[in-house]
């Protein structure tokens, strides 16, 4: 079974690849800012979806870096990275916030460098940013 760690997979384009993946006999990893949430919609869709996947949710945060590899350190190895979280903001020229425009532009990239490795044969997809290759996510194994 092909483990895929979807990053943003709590609504939108990721939780719809998390339910198709999921359904296909994936084993899928939601990952979000808030860990409940990210759990609570793993549950929703174990719960309404008979499928022969596995799945569950956890926090991680690209926005903190710093953080990511504590997150990810019970997450077993995976196949496949898709990174479709972002950070939203609403800066103008009028009220422009350096701090605000640093984040949003780096949440990313920055947010890959929490991932020391992945398979041999791993893929990653990025929706609306950039991404890298790096080499397993998870537990040691």
């Amino acid at each position: 079974m092909k483990h895929t760690l979807i990053i943003g997979g709590t609504a939108g384009i990721g939780r719809e690849l998390a339910i198709s993946l999921y359904q296909d006999g994936g084993k899928v990893t939601i990952a979000g800012r808030d860990a409940g949430r990210a759990r609570s919609v793993a549950s929703e869709i174990l719960s309404s979806i008979d499928a022969p996947g596995a799945i569950d949710g956890i926090a991680a945060d690209l926005s903190n870096p710093e953080l990511l590899p504590a997150s990810l350190a019970l997450v077993e190895p995976i196949d496949h990275l898709v990174l479709v979280g972002m950070v939203r903001d609403a800066n103008s020229i009028k009220n422009y916030n350096v701090a605000g425009a640093m984040k949003l532009a780096t949440t990313r990239p920055r947010g890959l460098l929490g991932f020391p490795s992945l398979s041999k044969s791993d893929s990653r997809l990025s929706f609306g940013g950039s991404h890298g290759c790096f080499g397993s996510i998870g537990a040691a194994g």
